[in-house]
């Protein structure tokens, strides 16, 4: 039996058996990206924490390093702030994209009601 012939039967508009179908994709999609901002979180959390030990462990053992070892440490530390600094521009970039995308989701079922 289609669906039309049976919301007709069963008298139930077709129009809200559409638009709650419709809600539930939205809140569906809507549950996964905010598990994934939960998780990207977390990934940020470890990072930091990561972040964290090698400053320590710069500030604690390369200060008195010099010469070729010191300007080679140098070079290292300087490429991992600019790694660093480019995962926190992608994470906050991630975060704003998905928050984006869960508003637009939430304005769709919205519309429905």
């Amino acid at each position: 039996m289609e669906l039309e012939e049976y919301c007709k039967r069963e008298e139930i508009a077709i129009l809200d058996v559409i638009n709650t179908a419709k809600k539930a994709k939205y809140a569906t999609e809507m549950t996964a990206l905010i598990n994934h901002l939960v998780k990207l979180q977390k990934v940020i959390s470890a990072f930091d924490e990561s972040v964290g030990y090698t400053r320590y462990g710069h500030q604690s053992y390369a200060s008195d390093w010099t010469g070729e070892t010191r300007s080679a440490y140098d070079s290292l530390v300087d490429e991992l702030k600019m790694i660093e600094n480019n995962v926190y521009d992608i994470h906050k970039e991630l975060i704003s994209e998905i928050k984006k995308e869960i508003s637009n989701l939430a304005q769709k079922v919205k519309e429905l009601e």
